[in-house]
């Protein structure tokens, strides 16, 4: 078997194998190309950064998703592998994650952390190679309907993004998550790689502001692809989080409950989270607004 870096002419197996790979997960739809592309940073080169395995054709293939900032504290993050099924058992993963991990430590990490869902066949895998878990998150979901309107509190003024409020989203990014589990600061080039992605809408992007500085945010999107294959109409919340000075007015409640209303007028009929489940303030912040559980996925980290 031949492990090699990817090319561009690998881009249509690659996106094939992972949806052959993914397509039991609960509530998976099938990624694009664009995607699939879409889901790697600014600081990811796929013909560095990416692998496959082949004999005659594709088996498999992973990836490392690397990021300046989080190498400078020793980590990085593994995309896969994943083994197209009729090859499963014949070595292409084990061989991929030998060559990530390799990478990974030429490249200075200390930690290679991965995220796995719970219903995925691929745990026994990961604690194999050492993986183990250090966190569980949680997927929750809300009908709109049933998310309460939230009064927001008389100083603070919302608003959505506008050209030329990168830097503040910057800001508050940082602030907001600095003290959240595995966190590392992101940079204008994330903030601008994002505008980019078919997901971005600035009218689902809300800011809390005090004093002209923005104190809280939250993040809304929906994902067309996903919806016009699974016929739910959801949206997800992909971030929200105050600076801690802010906490506990109910400034996040209010930004949730106007992402709500934001994506009911959309069309859709419910919105999805994922949450730390040791985060100790959001469980009773998100059981106040009509969230339940849906499913769980764990956070791996191996030392290298």
């Amino acid at each position: 078997m031949k492990i090699r870096t990817f090319t561009e002419k690998d881009v249509d197996n690659v996106v094939s194998i992972f949806n052959e790979a993914c397509k039991y997960d609960r509530d998976f739809s099938p990624l694009s190309v664009r995607t699939w592309r879409e889901w790697f940073g600014p600081d990811v080169r796929l013909e560095r950064d990416c692998f496959v395995a082949e004999e005659e054709e594709m088996w498999g293939f992973g990836a490392l998703r690397t990021h300046v900032e989080a190498l400078r504290v020793g980590r990085i993050y593994l995309h896969g592998p994943y083994v197209h099924p009729k090859f499963e058992g014949g070595g292409a993963g084990k061989a991929l994650l030998e060559v990530l991990l390799a990478e990974a430590g030429k490249r200075g990490a200390s930690q290679i952390f991965s995220s796995i869902p719970e219903e995925r066949s691929s745990h026994g895998f990961a604690t194999k190679f050492g993986f183990r878990v250090a966190r569980y998150f949680l997927r929750l979901r809300a009908e709109v309907g049933d998310i309460p309107h939230i009064t927001k509190p008389e100083d603070i003024l919302v608003r959505t993004f506008k050209e030329g409020d990168e830097g503040m989203l910057l800001d508050i990014h940082n602030r907001g998550f600095v003290d959240h589990w595995n966190y590392f600061p992101i940079t204008m080039d994330d903030i601008n790689q994002w505008k980019k992605e078919s997901i971005f809408d600035p009218r689902g992007i809300f800011f809390a502001i005090h004093d002209g500085m923005a104190e809280g945010f939250c993040v809304v999107f929906i994902d067309e692809e996903h919806v016009n294959y699974t016929g739910d109409k959801v949206a997800y919340v992909g971030d929200l989080a105050c600076d801690k000075v802010y906490r506990r007015r109910g400034i996040g409640s209010h930004l949730l409950s106007l992402a709500g209303e934001y994506v009911k007028g959309k069309g859709m009929q419910a919105l999805e989270l994922d949450m730390d489940a040791e985060n100790p303030n959001a469980p009773s912040v998100y059981e106040k607004m009509g969230f339940v559980q849906k499913k769980r996925s764990m956070s791996y980290r191996r030392e290298i």
